[in-house]
């Protein structure tokens, strides 16, 4: 990730901001931090944090087989969201979602309840197998958790189901993961927390628009240390690239902007920035998915030399207010 510090944000200078109510579910595999991001992050908006292994190894305690003791822990958590949910208090998913079953059950559950729905997936490749054992031989483990890559829950030793899950597992974790259509937020494993925790905080907010809350929007948790926008120094990673390179805006038509205003090539993550809201005002676009606006963004980037969409960016909300493109087409 890129270098992100604290004070990259503006902060709220008091308490009576309000942010929307959240529905986050975490996925990652064992060993990569979802469980201190959700703790990191929950302080930060105030969340509750349903933990999906806190609440399996109590129902191991009393000797439940380690299968059903997974299908019962998951009707726990969302009974105990729900319960979250109806006390009107952002809550935060730490389990698993290696099912599609479950990313459909908690946005039905956002949806229920009109709680935004959220999906923060703290990212790992095959590479990563070696530092995430070593993580997991590091952390004193509950009794539902893995003891390193190779060694499954000894629970789970017992059940000729999930007698052989090794590195194999991890991999199909790390390579297959469920993710839901849209309001996605993808993180590496790798790098600082702080870093990691403020670029959610950032995502999220520009999302929002919690510096300019809708009257329609439902509200009730007090905001910590949300920040107001997302910066125009958001990390291009291999999940979120410009279209095309930032160098072919000249600095004097940069220069040109107003204080606060940013142009730049469009990126993967403008969906959620209001892009086609945008594009909206100047003509009819019809509908699109957020999983549809990245697959033609990806089939652009694909085109080489062809397309170029520019944007501008209120660097104060996050948001982008102007777009432009120039589309070069070669004729005989």
């Amino acid at each position: 990730m890129a270098n992100i510090s604290a004070t990259s944000f503006a902060l709220p200078s008091s308490r009576s901001h309000m942010c929307p109510r959240l529905f986050i579910q975490m996925s990652g595999a064992p060993g990569s931090g979802k469980s201190t991001t959700a703790e990191l992050l929950a302080r930060e908006i105030d969340a509750c944090i349903v933990d999906h292994d806190i609440i399996k190894s109590a129902i191991l305690e009393d000797n439940v087989p380690f299968e059903m003791a997974g299908k019962l822990a998951y009707s726990v958590d969302w009974a105990t969201a729900e319960n979250v949910i109806k006390q009107e208090r952002s809550v935060i998913i730490d389990s698993p979602c290696n099912y599609q079953e479950i990313i459909n059950r908690g946005y039905q559950l956002a949806l229920k309840y009109g709680f935004t729905y959220w999906y923060i997936e703290i990212r790992a490749d095959a590479d990563n197998l070696d530092l995430l054992d070593a993580r997991l031989q590091a952390r004193v483990s509950l009794r539902s958790q893995r003891t390193s890559v190779d060694n499954p829950p000894s629970d789970a030793k017992q059940d000729p189901n999930t007698r052989n899950n090794g590195r194999e597992i991890f991999k199909h974790w790390i390579l297959n993961p469920y993710r839901p259509d849209n309001n996605i937020i993808i993180v590496n494993l790798e790098g600082q927390l702080e870093e990691r925790i403020q670029y959610i905080l950032a995502r999220l907010c520009a999302a929002s628009e919690l510096s300019t809350p809708r009257k329609s929007q439902s509200v009730s948790v007090p905001l910590k240390a949300f920040p107001r926008a997302l910066p125009s120094d958001t990390p291009l990673t291999t999940e979120n690239p410009s279209l095309f390179p930032g160098e072919l805006i000249s600095p004097e038509v940069k220069g040109e902007l107003p204080e606060g205003y940013l142009i730049r090539p469009l990126r993967k993550s403008d969906y959620e920035r209001g892009y086609l809201e945008t594009l909206g005002d100047l003509t009819d676009i019809g509908e699109f998915t957020h999983q549809q606006f990245i697959d033609r963004f990806d089939l652009m980037m694909q085109l080489k030399d062809t397309y170029y969409i520019i944007v501008i960016e209120d660097t104060r909300t996050g948001r982008i207010i102007a777009t432009g493109s120039v589309f070069v087409e070669l004729k005989l």
